[in-house]
């Protein structure tokens, strides 16, 4: 689920404590995530929200991306942290081990049944 926000709920969330989860960071430059599962634990909490940048889709190997799936039996966005398995394989992976392998998606790197929509810039954590 995306969040958006306008510059009134920002400066509400500001208020309220936002800055402390995010420092100096310019939240124009972003949008929220809301994660509603435990796949991505312990990196991303159940309930976590992450600050993903659109205009950011460079590849780094272990990075955690927003990505669009597309399968014969879904149309779906997920986060996962992206791997080559080889060097012709992109394996898309959740952090929560209790799942092992069987949430993984592995792709043909030249075809087109994912795209990286977004970088998972930030995730907001009480630290």
């Amino acid at each position: 689920m995306q969040l958006t926000i306008n510059q009134k709920e920002r400066k509400i969330w500001m208020g309220a404590g936002l800055k402390k989860f995010t420092g100096d960071l310019d939240l124009k430059k972003y949008s929220m995530y809301l994660i509603q599962d435990k796949l991505m634990e312990p990196a991303i909490p159940d309930g976590g929200i992450c600050l993903i940048d659109k205009n950011d889709r460079t590849f780094y190997e272990g990075g955690i991306y927003v990505c669009r799936i597309k399968t014969d039996w879904s149309d779906e966005l997920v986060i996962r942290r992206i791997f080559i398995k080889d060097s012709k394989n992109l394996v898309l992976r959740c952090d929560n081990q209790k799942f092992g392998n069987d949430t993984d998606y592995i792709f043909p790197a030249a075809e087109k049944e994912y795209v990286i929509i977004a970088r998972v810039a930030k995730i907001l954590q009480d630290t």
